[in-house]
């Protein structure tokens, strides 16, 4: 998935960093609940 959302936004540029980042988070958070 997180390589998906990299070839998605990364084409976007401006703010994809930051995106890049809270996309990561929200997949953190996501994985932590389901596995609880």
């Amino acid at each position: 998935v997180k390589l998906l959302v990299h070839q998605f936004v990364e084409p976007i540029g401006f703010g994809a960093n930051s995106l890049l980042d809270m996309v990561d988070l929200v997949l953190i958070g996501l994985q932590k609940l389901v596995s609880q």
